[in-house]
């Protein structure tokens, strides 16, 4: 017989190791079975524990005072909550000085709970607090409430939660901005709170909140307090080792600088700002290209031409993408800043190739421009820039930013990488940065060289015509996107005062008065509309080079549209429906700016092609349907009247608001017409919209039509053809009539009450009370109980409070009789609103509807 292997004798064990195992397995369940019979004793200890429905009941038989002093010291979380939710209300229901006394302890209370849930819904009711209690003057001293409910938000800004800190800082904030504090309560209760936590080393997020609060507060401080306390902090802050703290500097250095003015601006922030500029962190550089239109708006000319130009171009073609995307962003606001400028004697030649693209005269050249662009070094409003080190520099870049990157350079073009910076100081900010100097990105990158800033450029006083004369003519190269190397060099918008001689740059003379763009800026802002050059970057740069054209055309002017009209046409073009939606809305602002015949031959064609597009985009062009039809020629007005039983047409049946936004150009399209086509072309569409499903469409287009009949009875009045105008009248008022006064659903005769409460208010009462009072008093025998309803509340908040009307009920029998008949109805709501007295109803229709048009205008803004 076969021995048994080694293996299947161990398998084949005793019983006893069997048995061993089982009693394993035993035992296992045994302390499985013990586990569970300890979690049930858990489990009904903590339903033992848990409150029951009855505890956390709220006693409404108590006062509201007595129920806030007694829940908000409750063990349980709930009731404190709930105390913290409806402080507000309990303030409003019982104003008196001990009641205050007793809510602002609760609140201090509720502040200092330690569940970071009551703190935030308690914060949340701080500043509805302040302006409850400010707003009553029953109080005896409001402005004390104000003052403390801010000392007890500030106490937690420096919070360790992170949404109680945000809450607290909005808190903070609203009641600053109530306007309830003193000077010395600023000086007193904000300063110190916001130097304390600006002076907080060891914890980062306090001082970035100090940043925060001060730009946010400048509008309600003083501009003194700005200067002598935010600015000093600023400036520390700048230089802060923790690169998140520079960061929020550098978003903040905008609000201040406009709060600061011009000035102090140059002189002591602007050197902060460059040095930031060229920050190795892109976040930081990122937070100054959002800053920089600030940073312009207030700054001299020279600088806002000379240093701030070169600084955006730095961004444009920084090493993250994040800072390029943002100096694309920033770039129409920077633009804007130019209308600023109070003289400008010049305005930058374009290239050869762009001028005969566009039809313009190539500016002559000769030897001197040539050595001009040639030029390794030029001065630029007393800052040198050096475009030795480009090859160097450009050569040191990366295609992405996701580590601290090396300081970016102001460039002089975007084509050579010219180095702008700061020299840093003699002494280190903090020992950490010391760490910089070993740090290997220094040995392989190029080296920096480093310039110190003009006192010419930071002094806002121009200089001596014998500086300005001795220092090199500017002559930055042209980009290379679109001219070659050796195209004329573009002279930059200077005044007249600090203008140095440049025989080498040509440029074309305007008014001393007309404000002109660095034709670098305008290189930059042509190459947004390019998908091929920035939709890398960020894929809304389109949107923003659409939204902000408006603004750059209206800095160009009519005479130079030409320069950016293929920009125009490559945005109508644009794959991304957001764009051309852009575009769409400030088409009428374009025609308003370049005039009748551009608008015809430039901006119609695109005005067309929008029509028909997605519904997005033709509610831009419908919006300001009648705006843009003002700056054609009348000829070509009369040509989109069939348009607009089109425009009525959605793809989507339920798009109401579309329709409303036509019943709105109604009116204004009927004082661009003739009476004739009035009432052949707009009254049919009109009529139609004033019997809308939608009752929003329908009280728009009802004021509309009352519009148009008005001015249909004024110009039959006083026209010289009175006849034919008179009966354009008469037919229009009998359509109205006829098809809602006399129509057969209930729903129309109740549209021709809200017709005629608008006729109320636009037509005279004289031609109202032929025309339309008969029909309207008819009404009164109407079968439907809401038509009689709608008619008695028109009688008697409307026509009575008016004394042509109470006259007339004096003096009418059939308008007495109706009045009577009403007021006996055998409705109650009928008979209600007829005895009411006249004006005294607080819910009059027409101020319900025009606060909902207010709340529609809203949405259609957001929309």
């Amino acid at each position: 017989m076969a021995a048994i292997p080694q293996g299947f004798g161990d398998f084949s064990s005793s019983d006893s190791d069997l048995n061993g195992g089982y009693s394993d397995l035993n035992s296992y369940s045994s302390h499985y079975a013990g586990t569970l019979g300890d979690d049930s004793d858990a489990s009904g200890e903590m339903e033992d524990s848990m409150p029951t429905m009855e505890e956390m009941s709220i006693d409404d038989s108590l006062t509201p005072v007595e129920r806030m002093l007694k829940y908000a010291r409750s063990d349980l979380v709930l009731h404190r909550l709930f105390v913290a939710k409806d402080i507000v209300d309990t303030l409003r229901s019982s104003l008196q000085d001990s009641n205050m006394d007793s809510i602002l302890q609760v609140v201090g209370d509720l502040m200092a709970d330690p569940e970071p849930l009551i703190r935030q819904a308690i914060l949340q009711q701080a500043a509805p607090l302040a302006k409850v209690a400010f707003a009553h003057p029953q109080l005896p001293n409001p402005r004390a409430a104000v003052v403390e409910l801010l000392r007890l938000s500030s106490a937690l800004l420096p919070d360790s939660i992170e949404s109680v800190r945000q809450v607290a800082q909005t808190a903070f904030l609203s009641i600053l901005e109530l306007g309830a504090l003193l000077p010395s309560d600023i000086e007193t209760l904000v300063c110190p709170v916001l130097l304390r936590l600006a002076t907080d080393d060891l914890e980062d997020e306090n001082r970035m909140n100090a940043i925060t609060l001060m730009s946010k507060s400048t509008p309600f401080v003083s501009r003194s307090v700005v200067e002598r306390i935010f600015l000093p902090q600023i400036c520390i802050l700048s230089e802060d080792a923790m690169f998140r703290v520079r960061k929020s500097c550098a978003c903040a250095i905008g609000p201040i600088s406009l709060a600061i003015g011009t000035k102090l601006t140059v002189d002591r922030l602007l050197p902060k700002y460059i040095r930031m500029c060229s920050d190795k962190i892109w976040g930081v550089r990122k937070g100054c290209a959002e800053s920089l239109p600030d940073i312009a708006q207030v700054a001299t000319p020279e600088i806002r031409e000379t240093a701030l130009v070169g600084i955006l171009e730095s961004f444009a073609t920084d090493v993250s993408r994040w800072v390029r995307s943002s100096a694309f962003q920033f770039l129409g606001p920077f633009i804007a800043t130019f209308a600023n400028t109070a003289e400008c004697v010049e305005y930058p030649v374009p290239p050869p190739e762009l001028r005969e693209q566009h039809g313009l005269d190539a500016p002559s050249t000769d030897e001197s421009s040539e050595a001009e662009v040639n030029a390794t070094a030029m001065t630029l409003g007393g800052v040198t820039i050096d475009e030795s080190a480009d090859d160097a520099a450009s050569s040191s870049r990366t295609t992405e930013d996701e580590t601290p990157a090396s300081p970016p350079p102001v460039v002089a073009s975007p084509t050579a990488a010219s180095v702008f910076t700061i020299a840093s100081p003699a002494k280190p900010v903090s020992e950490m940065n010391k760490v910089e100097d070993f740090n290997a990105f220094n040995f392989w990158r190029a080296p920096i060289p480093a310039f110190e800033i003009d006192a010419a450029l930071l002094s806002p006083a121009k200089p001596s015509p014998a500086k300005s004369a001795a220092a090199p003519a500017p002559a930055p190269a042209a980009p290379a996107t679109t001219a070659p190397a050796t195209a004329a060099p573009i002279a930059t918008t200077t005044p007249a005062s600090t203008a140095s001689p440049a025989p080498a740059v040509s440029a074309t003379p305007v008014p001393a008065k007309e404000v002109e763009l660095p034709y670098k800026l305008l290189e930059f802002y042509i190459q947004m509309a390019e998908p091929s050059s920035t939709r890398s970057i960020d894929n809304d740069i389109g949107f923003h080079c659409a939204y902000s054209l408006p603004a750059v055309v209206l800095i160009l002017g009519a005479s130079k549209w030409r320069l950016v009209r293929d920009t125009f046409l490559t945005l109508s073009r644009d794959l991304q429906w957001k764009v051309r939606r852009s575009l769409a809305h400030s088409l009428h602002e374009l025609a308003a700016i370049i005039g009748p015949e551009l608008t015809e031959t430039d901006l119609r064609p695109v005005f067309d092609v929008f029509l028909k597009d997605l519904d997005e985009v033709r509610v831009g062009v419908v919006k300001h349907f009648a705006d843009f039809l003002t700056h054609l020629a009348p000829e070509a007005r009369a040509q989109y009247l069939s348009m607009l039983e089109e425009l009525k047409k959605t793809e989507n049946t339920q798009n109401w608001r579309f329709r409303r936004l036509l019943a709105k150009q109604l009116d204004k399209l009927s004082q661009l017409f003739s009476a004739h086509e009035v009432k052949k072309h707009i009254s049919p569409v009109t009529l139609a919209l004033a019997a809308d499903d939608v009752a929003s469409v329908r009280g728009v287009a009802h004021r509309s039509l009352a519009f148009m009949v008005n001015r249909l009875l004024q110009e039959g009045a006083t026209s010289s053809t009175t006849g034919s105008i008179a009966a354009l009248a008469s037919d229009l008022s009998n359509h109205v009539i006829e098809q809602f006064a006399c129509g057969p659903s209930f729903v129309s005769r109740m549209n021709y009450v809200q017709i005629c409460q608008h006729f109320v208010e636009v037509v005279a009462p004289e031609a109202f009370t032929t025309r339309f009072l008969p029909s309207l008093l008819s009404l009164a025998n109407d079968r439907v109980a809401n038509v009689r309803l709608s008619l008695a509340r028109l009688i008697t908040q409307t026509l009575l409070v008016r004394d042509y009307f109470v006259a007339l009920s004096t003096s009418d029998a059939v308008f007495q009789s109706t009045l009577q008949q009403l007021r006996t109805d055998r409705d109650r709501d009928v008979a209600y609103y007829a005895n009411l007295a006249p004006g005294s109803d607080s819910t009059n229709p027409l101020v319900l509807e025009i606060q909902a048009e207010e709340a529609d205008d809203l949405l259609d803004g957001v929309a």
